[in-house]
């Protein structure tokens, strides 16, 4: 799956600070909406933003938000979400799309989905590996009586996700192998959409009746990229 972004963000030039859930600060490279000199995109690039929902917290980085980073990216939506974690990822999942909904509802949401001149987004690049051995399905005969004499010799899944400038990238690949044998003043002040603490991100198609096919709770920069 390839869900490249009408319009390419910028690379930011400066360190990002991420901070995991233990309080480890990591600088890593991001990429954001703003840049030094505006050039054609400038405004492409911040309208291509859909906010989805924006919860204001006792202090700024007690904020949570929701966006899509691309509306226009078709058959699939890619979203980040920095809010708490709940017990479970489906919890968090549940708990990110009642925010969601609720903020459709809002007198002002025609104005708040999107980037105001004051808000801004940064968020950082994430490159993501992992190799599964399912080694309780290995060395294990089929139970097809027509497939009995063959069993398992090996099983394992790849994933390869990658959040960069110019989109998302996700690939999983299996292989098994078988053989024989209220108004707010609050509105009013730039609203800074950083993902600089634990985040949610995922993917899925397009669509009320479409559930995400990929889910990932990034807690810590082991998968992001150092500055």
């Amino acid at each position: 799956m390839d869900a490249g972004f009408k319009y390419s963000f910028y690379t930011n030039n400066r360190e990002f600070t991420f901070q995991d859930s233990k309080g480890t600060r990591t600088d890593v490279t991001s990429f954001s909406d703003r840049t030094e000199v505006r050039d054609s995109n400038y405004e492409k690039i911040r309208e291509q933003v859909e906010i989805l929902y924006y919860r204001y917290g006792q202090q700024g980085s007690a904020d949570e938000f929701a966006v899509y980073l691309c509306k226009y990216t078709e058959p699939y939506q890619v979203v980040l979400a920095r809010m708490p974690r709940g017990d479970t990822l489906d919890a968090t999942l549940n708990e990110a799309q009642k925010y969601i909904s609720d903020f459709k509802r809002d007198s002002d949401y025609e104005v708040l989905r999107k980037l105001r001149p004051i808000d801004s987004l940064i968020a950082p690049d994430i490159l993501y590996k992992l190799t599964h051995h399912f080694k309780d399905l290995e060395w294990k005969n089929l139970k097809n009586p027509k497939w009995q004499d063959y069993f398992i010799f090996e099983a394992r899944q790849m994933v390869h996700f990658s959040l960069s400038r110019t989109g998302v990238i996700l690939k999983s690949e299996v292989r098994m192998g078988v053989a024989a044998g209220m108004p707010d003043p609050r509105r009013e002040q730039p609203r800074h959409f950083y993902f600089d603490r634990p985040f949610l991100i995922y993917v899925k198609k397009r669509g009320p009746d479409y559930s995400p096919f990929f889910a990932m709770w990034v807690d810590n920069a082991e998968l992001l990229e150092k500055f």
